[in-house]
């Protein structure tokens, strides 16, 4: 088999740069999509962040900064025991007539709350998404 030969001693007699080439490309090619994985990863990760209101079954899936409170409809990312100021920027400190405290989800209407839960307008220091089961209408 001649040809077989001569392709094979064709490949052996090019540059080492020539045969090399290739696996560079793939190299390089192979890293920038690692970087581009790794960005896209951390914007993923950030914007999963457990944020105030959000639904809850346990304390793990609201982070380590809030608690769920699971009494609430679909359980409720909060932090209890706030103080004015106190909560993360999606949030609302609200102090209720039984002197607890909790971070509220702001809101500025209904459609900025969750399903089965309304935008407060008329207590605490700023509108807050709550359950609508115990909000009085």
């Amino acid at each position: 088999m001649p040809g077989v030969a001569c392709r094979s001693l064709a490949l052996r007699d090019r540059p080492p740069l020539m045969r090399t080439s290739g696996l560079r490309h793939m190299e390089t090619v192979a890293y920038a999509g690692n970087a581009i994985l790794c960005a896209m990863l951390i914007c993923l990760l950030a914007a999963c962040a457990p944020t105030v209101g959000d639904e809850c079954q346990t304390n793990v899936d609201c982070g380590t900064e809030l608690t769920c409170d699971a009494s609430q409809p679909d359980g409720y990312c909060t932090l209890q025991g706030c103080n004015t100021n106190e909560c993360p920027d999606e949030g609302v400190c609200i102090r209720f007539p039984d002197d607890s405290s909790y971070c509220m989800k702001r809101c500025g209407s209904s459609g900025d709350c969750r399903d089965d839960y309304i935008c407060v307008k008329n207590y605490g220091d700023a509108p807050f998404c709550n359950a609508a089961e115990y909000t009085a209408q």
